[in-house]
């Protein structure tokens, strides 16, 4: 299976930032030393294609360094030039990772997942929308191909849903705390409100139900599957209490499920934020491992 990555997916930043910005080399050294994998150099998105998705001036401001402080503010990050390397690679990836997982059945992307950028604006330690590019060029390349989006990420992906709310080919679902970043929620097709300290029970049944309902009623070539970590009990950001095992089980059920309905799957790392770093790789780990699984069943 194909697992995608990039050296320039960690950058440096300000002491005491509070990105874990070393999970991206962690997870790569995993994947390098376990030989069921095809670890495969991700390239930068091309510029042109990046501006026929999202704002042309936004795009070259962020490319040229003019970001206004308040833009910068609200990115998360401070504008560098590995910034702009690093993001022009997160949707490259992505975007081979998508292509993989329509003509193998899976791939994976090492990072991604960043479901607050919006047309014309960074958010949330999102430069550009991923997701959406992703989306936008897989549906010009292949005609018969539906999308089901499973943003599992702690976070609504408010910046996806605004970018793919008129793509009619493909249907957004975003599982996510209901008091929780965004302050501002946008619609997503298809938008499940996790209350605080949910449990693993709970969680998993939630999870479930809303997959089967969507996958009965899309029955999707495609799933894009945001498989974020910040759910964990012990991230930072999250106000959640899912364990380690139920996040998973949460995988596990999603490949199953894709396997039932004969639809293949790009996975996403999205976000992790747990106060020690070895539980994000852990967690994402995982999610690649069960990836594997799916594709060589």
């Amino acid at each position: 299976m194909k697992v995608f990555s990039s050296e320039r997916f960690s950058i440096p930043l300000p002491k005491n930032h509070k990105f874990p910005m070393m999970k991206y080399k962690k997870l790569r050294d995993l994947v390098t030393s376990d030989k069921r994998f095809e670890l495969v150099e991700a390239h930068p998105i091309d510029l042109d294609v990046l501006k026929s998705v999202h704002d042309e001036n936004y795009v070259m401001k962020v490319v040229k360094g003019g970001l206004t402080p308040r833009e910068i503010q609200k990115l998360g990050f401070p504008w560098s030039v590995n910034l702009v390397n690093r993001a022009m690679y997160s949707v490259g990836s992505t975007l081979a990772t998508v292509r993989a997982a329509v003509e193998d059945r899976a791939a994976c992307s090492l990072a991604g997942g960043t479901h607050h950028a919006s047309f014309a604006q960074g958010s949330g330690f999102c430069v550009f929308n991923d997701i959406a590019v992703a989306c936008y060029v897989i549906l010009k390349q292949y005609s018969d191909v539906n999308i089901v989006v499973i943003d599992t990420d702690v976070h609504q992906g408010d910046g996806t849903a605004m970018m793919l709310s008129h793509c009619s080919r493909v249907t957004t679902v975003s599982i996510h705390a209901n008091s929780n970043f965004p302050p501002h929620k946008r619609c997503s097709d298809l938008d499940v409100f996790l209350p605080n300290m949910v449990n693993d029970i709970d969680y998993l049944e939630i999870f479930q139900e809303t997959l089967l309902d969507m996958l009965n009623t899309i029955r999707p070539e495609l799933i894009i599957f945001v498989s974020g970590a910040d759910i964990y009990q012990g991230d930072r950001l999250g106000r959640l209490t899912i364990s380690k095992e139920a996040i998973e089980i949460r995988d596990k059920v999603l490949f199953r499920h894709a396997a039932k309905f004969g639809s293949n799957v790009a996975t996403l790392m999205a976000g992790g934020y747990a106060t020690d770093l070895n539980d994000i790789v852990d967690i994402h780990f995982n999610t690649v491992k069960q990836a594997y699984k799916f594709w060589s069943s």
